[in-house]
């Protein structure tokens, strides 16, 4: 009579009898991850966020550019990992490195430097905007201290033919160019903020402790399965060769 084989069965009797080994590997390897974990060098990571206000020159606001132009000041720290990115209105900066107070000083330099240029950008533009409200300003009191002359005359009676057509188009214009730029200067000084800092953090990196010891435990009973498995092979091979 031929004998049934079930061996699935054989294996998972043979599993339980290697028991110690099959969960001594997971142990060992969770252990050894733990270790390696605890042991690396705590990293801390810096964030500041800079509002830019409606500055928009891509010296100051591209991130490519802003990286370029300050990478040498914070490596002159010793920090290297330093990454510049930019939204409309916000440019984030964020470093990482061991140590905290590199992290600390690389943060201040963006905080001087960096605002110092946009303040400078601000002040520029801002001050464009003033003269250039003040320009239409004194050109709308010359167009009314003009009007109010042509109109003096015309109730006197004593307009010349050349004041006559100048009145007619004064009269007839109810809207100039320069004043529909004056408004508009005017919104956009009013929309012009100060660039300021938004956000500023120093914070300890995750070190994913509990993920690289669910990950090591996984793979440590795969490990521990195949080392079975290869166990349980060669030992049924064996077997077979010595019928």
């Amino acid at each position: 009579m031929k004998k049934n084989n079930y061996v699935f069965y054989e294996y998972l009797h043979f599993f339980w009898r290697k028991k110690v080994i099959f969960f001594l590997i997971p142990l060992v390897v969770a252990l050894g991850t733990v270790m390696f974990t605890l042991t690396k060098d705590d990293v801390y990571k810096g964030e500041i966020t800079v509002y830019t206000s409606s500055i928009g020159i891509n010296d100051l606001t591209h991130p490519d550019l802003i990286q370029s132009k300050f990478s040498g000041k914070v490596s002159e720290i010793g920090v290297d990992n330093f990454n510049v990115s930019a939204t409309t209105g916000r440019v984030l900066f964020s470093f990482k490195d061991p140590d905290k107070d590199q992290i600390k000083e690389a943060i201040d330099i963006i905080e001087k430097n960096y605002l110092k240029d946009l303040n400078e950008e601000y002040s520029n533009r801002k001050r464009h905007l003033e003269s250039a409200i003040e320009s239409y300003e004194k050109a709308d009191k010359m167009l009314q201290i003009r009007t109010d002359f042509l109109e003096r005359k015309v109730q006197q009676g004593t307009l010349t033919s050349d004041e006559l057509q100048e009145s007619n188009y004064l009269s007839g214009k109810s809207d100039f160019q320069f004043i529909e730029d004056m408004k508009m200067t005017k919104m956009e000084l009013d929309e012009l903020d100060d660039p300021k800092v938004l956000s500023s953090s120093i914070t300890k990196s995750n070190n994913f402790i509990i993920s690289n010891l669910i990950t090591s435990v996984l793979i440590g009973f795969i490990f521990s399965t195949l080392i079975l498995m290869l166990w349980k092979y060669i030992l049924d091979a064996r077997k077979e060769n010595d019928l």
